[in-house]
């Protein structure tokens, strides 16, 4: 149960630094933008949010520059001094990650400030030829949880895989033999790697565009738009009607809710750069930068997982609020 836990309030915590972040940065430029309790404010939450979740150095890679802005923008004769509470502030964001810098150095002597991709110690083996394949069909959070996560622990079913997996019969057939000899030992060995690599080069001989720019759109577009009900008895095929109605109509309800957050959010955005936004112009870019690069990073996983765009939501909230000014 604790492990259960543990993940949602680690994307509480996290959503809880990103808003702060964004406040503590807007007053920060207006209590002017020198070393004042805002400016600490915002350097322990982007230094806690790295601590939760290490891709949350983006946040900073906005925010950072965004101050940088505002120290120029304002015109200071002696810019160097100015922007020494930006220094400061980027320094405290990476000091918390120097004992586990210093840690792996000496235990693994390898240079890691933050925790590898697939969470691996240095030379473990990792499956590259299976997430290879993986991301060859992956689209939806169902095969993250019947495929994704079983693979090296628990069985993989052919019928849990999706028709666009297979190209062809041959290529059934071929998989079929590959997930037969995996399921006898539910082990990920080299042999069996080196076999998924195979069909993964084949796949994206036959449709580079399709692995490399169709797939990758559609699992980010499943992250951010597939109905928030991983915590719900909700099936992973939520959409099947003539299987279960009921919960069907509640994920397309959920569905609609989150897609009304996206909407009031991009509306919201639009309406305040219409109204003019140049006092807050830092900030917006900043903002607006922060999803860019989340968005170029989910487009480089190879699992769905709606989780993983939770981190939009307070700006949508903040962007929504300009529609009732």
């Amino acid at each position: 149960m604790a492990a259960y836990t543990a993940a949602p309030l680690t994307e509480v915590l996290t959503l809880a630094c990103i808003a702060l972040t964004f406040y503590g940065l807007e007053r920060w430029r207006v209590a002017g933008l020198g070393f004042n309790r805002w400016l600490w404010v915002t350097a322990v939450a982007m230094a806690y949010s790295v601590l939760l979740r290490p891709e949350q150095g983006l946040l900073a890679a906005v925010v950072v520059p965004a101050m940088v802005w505002m120290v120029w923008q304002r015109g200071e004769e002696r810019l160097q001094r100015a922007l020494l509470p930006v220094a400061v502030t980027a320094l405290c964001v990476v000091l918390p990650l120097a004992p586990w810098t210093v840690r792996n150095w000496r235990t693994f002597h390898v240079l890691q400030p933050l925790a590898p991709r697939y969470a691996t110690d240095p030379g473990e083996f990792v499956s590259l030829g299976f997430q290879r394949w993986y991301r060859t069909w992956a689209v939806d959070f169902a095969s993250t949880e019947e495929v994704y996560w079983n693979y090296d622990s628990a069985p993989i079913f052919i019928g849990d895989l999706p028709p666009r997996a297979f190209d062809s019969d041959e290529q059934y057939n071929r998989t079929g033999v590959i997930l037969s000899e995996y399921n006898r030992t539910y082990n990920a060995t080299r042999a069996l790697d080196a076999d998924f690599e195979a069909l993964a080069e084949e796949r994206i001989h036959d449709d580079p565009i399709r692995y490399y720019v169709a797939l990758p759109i559609a699992r980010l577009l499943n992250m951010a738009f597939r109905p928030r009900a991983e915590m719900l008895e909700v099936p992973l095929e939520w959409w099947r009607w003539s299987e279960h109605p009921g919960t069907s109509l509640l994920a397309s309800e959920l569905a609609g809710l989150n897609f009304g957050y996206f909407l009031l959010g991009g509306v919201g955005l639009w309406r305040w750069h219409r109204s003019g936004w140049a006092v807050h112009r830092g900030l917006a870019w900043a903002m607006v930068g922060f999803v860019v690069l989340r968005c170029a990073l989910l487009l480089t996983l190879d699992n769905s997982e709606p989780r993983y765009t939770l981190e939009f939501f307070p700006l949508l909230v903040i962007w929504g609020s300009f529609l009732f000014r």
